[in-house]
């Protein structure tokens, strides 16, 4: 019979894989999508990064299982060692009365002890036929008992592996993260006020440029101190959730629970500035920003290779050269965003693979949304956008972490 302390909601039991947030984390975007349905993806959203593993499911029932084999074995172990207490006793009793029968018939040739001893020898027979009955029945109660309880338990067990949900496909992440984008987009033209000052731009570069990589992997003094918090444990799971999926056509992207974006916004006088760390899972956003830059502060624009270490309760990565764009102003404030590399996808796969010598046979044509490939192409319109302003190339230099 399954105890009644023990909940047939999967949910209920996120507290026995640490891997996973709290059921709260999890509810708070159910509710939000019973109000507001077209938020509902982000209920798949978090099942896609937070998928409960089918041997971490249960855990209590079976612990319940083996405490109720343990009980059932020493049940049955007291109950045979007590069969053979008495089956011991009814031995002594059918061996004294079977020798005092023999002595009587060849001895003293007495007919009535002759017959007592036999009828006592009987008895004793038929007691220790009725102990091993008995005590075999108690066994087989024991264990039918036992047998009913752990299939019970077991199967609940099952209906709680089949609560996992599936997971949601790469098609259907990609698509969400370009909803989440554009969205961020308008968001960042709404915020600048600068929608009707845009100017287009060469080689179907979008207005605004879009920058982003992966929040983990900024400045540290960047990240927003409720990510980091001891305190905000679900959150941090968010900030270190992260996945590398495939079509089915040998692309690939990579996927994170947290983004750092930063859109910059061309018009004929300004550039624009709108960044934010944007949790992709919730769709909250933290310590967004905006800023105007008037041509002639911009200063330097690259993009360089700098050193990151990730050091999270759930994660941990050091990389040596993580490539980061910088736009950089003549008042020493700059914008910097550290995305994904070839390197960092590399070493990524060996650790999926588990395998140090795991070779992902890397092309960069096969790369959705390709953050080298974008940072390019924004440099490239920006310089151009500059020396239009300007004038002059403007520096391209390396400036301290």
């Amino acid at each position: 019979m399954l105890p009644n302390t023990l909940s047939q909601n999967i949910w209920d039991y996120l507290g026995d894989m640490p891997y996973m947030p709290s059921r709260q984390d999890r509810d708070e975007l159910v509710q939000q999508a019973a109000r507001i349905p077209k938020q509902e993806k982000r209920i798949h959203i978090w099942d896609y990064f937070f998928h409960a593993r089918s041997e971490d499911v249960g855990k209590p029932h079976l612990l319940q299982v083996g405490l109720r084999t343990s009980e059932k074995d020493a049940k049955v172990v007291t109950i045979r060692a007590k069969a053979k207490q008495q089956t011991i006793f009814a031995l002594i009793v059918v061996a004294v009365t079977g020798l005092t029968a023999l002595g009587a018939f060849l001895l003293l040739h007495n007919q009535t002890i002759e017959l007592a001893a036999d009828g006592f020898m009987i008895l004793g027979l038929i007691a220790l036929i009725l102990v091993w009955q008995l005590s075999s029945r108690e066994i087989s109660r024991i264990e039918r008992d036992w047998n009913e309880d752990a299939t019970s338990l077991r199967k609940s067990v099952m209906l709680l592996q089949r609560q996992i949900p599936p997971p949601s496909t790469v098609d259907e992440m990609y698509r969400w993260l370009e909803e989440d984008i554009a969205w961020l987009s308008q968001h960042a033209i709404e915020q600048t006020g600068l929608d009707q000052k845009r100017v287009p731009l060469g080689d179907d570069t979008p207005n605004p440029i879009c920058i982003i990589g992966p929040a983990y992997l900024q400045r540290a003094k960047l990240i927003p101190e409720l990510l980091l918090s001891p305190r905000e444990v679900d959150r941090g799971k968010h900030l270190a959730a992260a996945r590398l999926d495939f079509f089915s056509d040998k692309r690939f992207i990579d996927l994170y629970g947290v983004y750092y974006v930063e859109f910059i916004i061309v018009t004929e006088d300004v550039l624009g500035n709108y960044g934010c760390f944007f949790d992709f899972i919730t769709g909250r956003i933290y310590n967004e920003h905006t800023s105007e830059m008037y041509y002639n502060d911009v200063v330097a624009l690259s993009t360089r290779q700098q050193y990151r270490k990730v050091d999270l309760p759930f994660f941990k990565m050091t990389l040596e050269n993580a490539p980061t764009f910088s736009l950089s102003l003549s008042s020493s404030d700059s914008i910097q965003v550290t995305y994904a590399s070839s390197e960092y996808i590399r070493n990524w796969f060996r650790r999926l693979m588990q395998a140090q010598q795991a070779e992902f046979e890397f092309d960069a044509s096969h790369w959705v949304r390709n953050p080298e490939t974008t940072a390019d192409k924004a440099i490239k319109a920006l310089r151009a956008q500059l020396r239009k302003r300007k004038g002059t190339d403007v520096v391209e230099k390396a400036e301290p972490d």
